[in-house]
């Protein structure tokens, strides 16, 4: 196949850039069309893995290990603060995507390093209900999920999960208030006997929705469930 020339793949980023303005997700900054965010936010969201409890996916000042997960090994690629938690924002109401790829890039980094995660079956992500999806137009776990199963081959399964009407949403309500709230998360009757999985999900915050998924992941016979956020609260 030959090659576009140079000056006319120039010309042709040049009008993209015009046309259809890139912008970073965190900050708002105009970016190249082939970057995801801007250097300055991608230096202040950089969180070395090695920072994290490899158990729970927290901070090792938060670990949640001793509260006994139900999944078993977690990571993220940023904290969940500052121009972090902006592209998180701006990926949940779809004003920008970048986020999702710029995350999911970085776990699935972190999954390829893994072994034992690389066995994994499926990329599962924490769903939505139906009418949130349509609302929103996307599940952003969904878009992350996406991204690592880019990075990692490992494919991405939407029919293991689903989440009842009703409920409240995770993100208004305090850590024990999301506790008592998972219960509207449901597993089709499928039988997943020695399956490896990988949940997905944007922010990882008290681990509730996480263990409620991987409980219901393991009754239908997988042997384990790990967890991929985009993002970890530093607070619970």
């Amino acid at each position: 196949m030959r090659q576009i020339p140079k000056p006319l793949q120039n010309s042709y980023r040049f009008l993209i850039d015009l046309l259809f303005p890139n912008r970073c997700p965190c900050c708002g900054r105009m970016i190249a069309w082939d970057e995801l965010i801007c250097e300055t936010c991608c230096m202040e969201t950089m969180l070395e893995e090695s920072a994290l409890c490899s158990g729970c996916g927290k901070t090792f000042a938060n670990c949640m290990c001793k509260e006994g997960m139900r999944f078993d090994g977690a990571t993220a690629a940023c904290r969940y603060e500052g121009r972090a938690r902006q592209g998180v924002l701006s990926l949940k109401e779809a004003e920008n995507l970048n986020f999702a790829w710029y995350s999911g890039r970085i776990l699935g980094e972190h999954i390829l390093q893994k072994e034992d995660w690389m066995m994994a079956d499926a990329i599962v992500p924490v769903p939505m209900q139906r009418y949130q999806r349509i609302l929103r137009g996307q599940n952003p776990a969904k878009r992350i999920a996406d991204a690592i199963s880019e990075v990692t081959n490992i494919p991405v399964r939407t029919d293991l999960l689903w989440k009842k009407p009703g409920g409240v949403p995770q993100h208004t309500l305090n850590a024990v208030q999301r506790r008592q709230n998972v219960l509207q998360f449901a597993v089709e009757e499928i039988r997943l006997d020695g399956y490896i999985l990988i949940l997905c999900d944007d922010v990882l915050t008290t681990g509730s929705t996480a263990n409620r998924c991987a409980e219901l992941l393991k009754q239908c016979g997988a042997e384990k469930v790990f967890v991929a956020a985009a993002t970890t609260t530093e607070k619970i």
